[in-house]
């Protein structure tokens, strides 16, 4: 339908991204859906004249939200946001929920946290794939999990530390399946993220007390395989944050690109898992491109994580997101790196607004 005054604009499927427009009408030719609405935002912006070809350096690039601090970003600021998202040509977001979302069973999980309801991620993931947008739930099955375990009463029994899960039982994994079922359910995806990043104290607490002194990276390997054997069982396809690995085995406890992982650990990281690594802080090339060059040592996929900078001041560093970001971009472009996406953390109660980034 041509409103009055428009101008006709005809949408055909190709290999790359075409924006035409000409006094006659317009023409996009696209290769992603997404890249439809990156069409448009190039004749809205350029108009009468607008020549545009493109080649997407990445298969998937997209923003992971922060919706577990502070206020969680309501429904109509996560549209506005994928609508951004689209107009950029961007076609992956990730809701980082650790305890924002409805868990049967657990009803201390997410307690006045103000989550999502079921039906709101239905809704948000039916926006989000009419713009050509993939959503991918993110969630934690280590770490990161002391606003759930802070239930001592209700939730102790799944505590290693205040923070981290209680590796080797029983009753940590029928949790770990619940929550994966329940996260994964309003989305279409199969993919999800299920953390397992910044766990340094794992082992440390009553899992030393039930069971001695272990290596860490043992204590890893046991928690990882259990909680693959789950999402197998429910047809997921996980990605891990993978500085667990290079914290475990590099002399800085970091990611390093001097850290060599030896076969045997390799060996220890499931086939069928993907990781992700993540890097805010780094301005050098070559520095990415070694971690990355480690990663790829392994075998497993790999996706690349930048950092948005929006969480230390009321506005967005663009200076330091830009020196950080851009070389790691690079890097993961010439190393072939498929997937990027750029994380927007709440931390530390972040002034920053998000409809400014």
């Amino acid at each position: 339908m041509l409103l009055p005054g428009g101008i006709p604009v005809t949408v055909e499927k190709g290999d790359c991204l075409k924006a035409e427009l000409s006094g006659e009408g317009g023409r996009i030719v696209w290769s992603r859906e997404v890249e439809i609405f990156r069409g448009l935002a190039h004749l809205a912006r350029e108009g009468i004249g607008c020549s545009v070809a493109e080649h997407a350096c990445f298969v998937e690039n997209g923003l992971m939200l922060d919706a577990s601090r502070n206020q969680v970003p309501n429904v109509s600021m996560v549209k506005l946001l994928l609508r951004r998202m689209a107009l950029m040509g961007m076609n992956l977001m990730m809701l980082y929920t650790e305890d924002t979302y409805p868990v049967e069973g657990y009803p201390y999980f997410g307690y006045l946290r103000g989550g999502y309801s079921e039906k709101e991620l239905r809704e948000l993931d039916d926006y989000a794939y009419a713009l050509g947008v993939e959503m991918i739930p993110c969630i934690q099955t280590l770490g990161h999990s002391a606003m759930i375990l802070r239930w001592r009463k209700s939730m102790g029994m799944l505590a290693d530390t205040g923070g981290t899960l209680l590796v080797g039982e029983e009753e940590t994994y029928r949790y770990i399946a619940q929550i994966l079922k329940d996260a994964s359910a309003p989305y279409r995806s199969r993919r999800i993220h299920i953390g397992m990043d910044e766990s340094s104290d794992l082992g440390t607490g009553a899992y030393r007390a039930r069971h001695g002194e272990r290596p860490s990276i043992d204590v890893f390997e046991e928690h990882i395989n259990r909680v693959m054997e789950l999402t197998r069982e429910q047809g997921l396809e996980p990605m891990i944050w993978s500085d667990m690995y290079f914290a475990l085995c590099s002399p800085t406890h970091d990611y390093d690109p001097d850290c060599v992982l030896s076969d045997e650990v390799k060996a220890r990281i499931p086939d069928d898992v993907e990781l992700v690594y993540w890097d805010y802080y780094h301005q050098s090339y070559d520095f990415y491109r070694g971690v990355i060059d480690r990663h790829r040592e392994t075998g497993a996929p790999l996706l690349f994580a930048g950092g948005m900078w929006n969480w230390q001041s009321p506005a967005v560093n663009y200076e330091y997101m830009v020196s950080t970001s851009v070389p790691g971009l690079r890097a993961s472009r010439d190393a072939g790196v498929e997937e990027v996406f750029v994380t927007a953390w709440g931390d530390d109660g972040v002034e920053n607004s998000l409809p400014s980034l």
